[in-house]
């Protein structure tokens, strides 16, 4: 895969890692850092070129938060909580289910 190293003010530490699996031009994952750790990561799920799955991380590195994308749209569908790496809360911006076609 190509990989881009984006560092911060003066250059002195990493703040994001671009993955680009495919070298297409898109990253299918973004590595975000804070205080030299990994603190959350961006990735494209369905191959669209687009991120649609949004995770911060706690500061043990379990997941504290995921945000999905699931119809393409830009717009944030399902947003989900966690505390100690186990879902505690789920929120759905539609909570009807979607049309059948």
């Amino acid at each position: 895969p190509a990989l881009r190293l984006v560092f911060g003010e003066a250059g002195a530490q990493v703040v994001r890692v671009e993955v680009d699996d495919d070298a297409d031009g898109h990253p299918e994952r973004i590595l975000h850092y804070r205080a030299e750790r990994v603190s959350g990561e961006a990735r494209d799920t369905n191959g669209d070129g687009r991120l649609d799955t949004f995770d911060r991380l706690d500061a043990t590195g379990r997941i504290a938060m995921r945000e999905e994308d699931l119809d393409g749209d830009g717009a944030i569908d399902v947003r989900s909580a966690y505390r100690d790496g186990r879902l505690i809360r789920r929120e759905l911006s539609n909570p009807e289910p979607p049309a059948e076609r």
